[in-house]
């Protein structure tokens, strides 16, 4: 399988690694070389998507295309690209249209009867607002008292101003076509403090009757907004009910490399089943292993649990087989020991084997670069189920 993925950021590293599993060869197409992804992928084309027709002999052997951007002003000349060619996109503009507007899933999910924040003023204090066509947590904000400065800026049409509701936030991926959707392993995710996820967590501590629930609420929202693709989505578990914050209809970051050492499925490898109709020909090998993947910045001898933007700002990443014990990373510590970060996988068949690990990995670390840590400095180590 030859794929050309759009982007080399977050979710171009993601589609790279799952894609390198997968065994496919991987065609990145960016306006920079200066991309995370640039080291994970097989082959590179340095060009502004918007003149593909100028670069068409290059692109005439990829079998699949994935968006790997938020920028519909490059995605709509991609699936122009894939209809010339009558080569599948993995992405479902009106979904997404849908999702990269928290005022437009919401209104959705409302009203297809999904539990989603309650709007400011309605609710009480404190509140959060975040920016309403960003993903992620660029801009989030909780506050707790409300100046008129703020009052003003909660109204305007780019901004959400909802309820801050406390809980443990867990993910859910869903792939397929309305009246066929599947969905994968749910994952816990630990939020830093500019509420960016530093740490997924495989398999999640919900009880069956709580994952039941939530791979429901999954469903009837893929199917609300008639999916055709993939879609991943984030909610808070409160008093025995989730409450939907996020959906995101395109490939997400992370949670889906933590599914795949967890449980062994390729969401990517998947949802080709779906396009090529090949889910008899694939053997996929099941797993269940316990998996905590993290992001770390070593920095002035000292280590940071950081969010996923510490990768995002770095170059020249390369995926590392047993990193100092870690199981893999993708990190930039060949640039210099002295500021290098790293997103590690630590994968074992209990939570004993995960911790202990990540313990051997951390000693081994704080011995070799001499960062200025003890073991008991870095209490983060110690049980990978916390909230913050």
């Amino acid at each position: 399988m030859n794929i050309a993925i759009l982007g080399g950021k977050l979710q171009g590293l993601e589609a790279c690694y799952l894609a390198k599993k997968a065994g496919w060869s991987t065609l990145l197409i960016d306006t920079s070389i200066d991309v995370p992804a640039y080291h994970l992928c097989d082959h590179f084309l340095h060009i502004d998507i918007r003149n593909w027709q100028d670069f068409i002999d290059d692109l005439r052997h990829i079998d699949l295309l994935l968006p790997a951007v938020e920028n519909m002003h490059a995605i709509g000349p991609f699936q122009s690209l894939g209809e010339h060619l009558g080569i599948p996109c993995i992405f479902d503009s009106q979904a997404y249209h849908i999702s990269s507007s928290k005022k437009r899933s919401y209104d959705l999910l409302q009203a297809t009867g999904i539990r989603v924040p309650q709007k400011w003023p309605q609710c009480g204090l404190p509140i959060i607002i975040k920016p309403d066509g960003q993903s992620g947590s660029k801009h989030v904000q909780i506050h707790n008292h409300l100046s008129q400065e703020l009052i003003n800026r909660m109204g305007g049409p780019e901004w959400v101003a909802e309820e801050y509701i406390s809980g443990q936030l867990y993910s859910l991926e869903v792939i397929g076509v309305p009246g066929n959707y599947e969905t994968f392993l749910v994952t816990t995710l630990v939020i830093d403090s500019i509420y960016d996820c530093k740490r997924v967590i495989a398999p999640c501590n919900l009880d069956r009757k709580a994952h039941a629930l939530f791979e429901k609420d999954a469903m009837r929202i893929a199917e609300a907004v008639k999916l055709h693709g993939i879609m991943d989505v984030e909610a808070i578990y409160n008093q025995e009910k989730f409450v939907t914050i996020e959906i995101d209809a395109r490939l997400p970051s992370q949670t889906p490399t933590s599914v795949y050492w967890s449980s062994g499925c390729n969401i990517l490898e998947h949802y080709a089943d779906y396009i090529f109709h090949t889910q008899q020909e694939r053997s996929e090998k099941k797993v269940n292993n316990y998996v905590v993947y993290e992001h770390i910045e070593v920095k002035d001898k000292s280590l940071s649990f950081r969010g996923e933007n510490c990768i995002a700002g770095s170059r020249d990443l390369k995926l590392v087989n047993d990193f100092y014990g870690a199981e893999e990373a993708i990190t930039n510590v060949h640039m210099s020991p002295l500021h290098w970060v790293a997103t590690l996988v630590f994968v074992g068949l209990s939570w004993d084997e995960v911790v202990a690990q990540r313990t051997r990995f951390y000693r081994t670390i704080v011995k070799e670069f001499s960062l200025d840590h003890t073991w008991d400095e870095m209490w983060e180590c110690k049980d990978p189920l916390y909230s913050q």
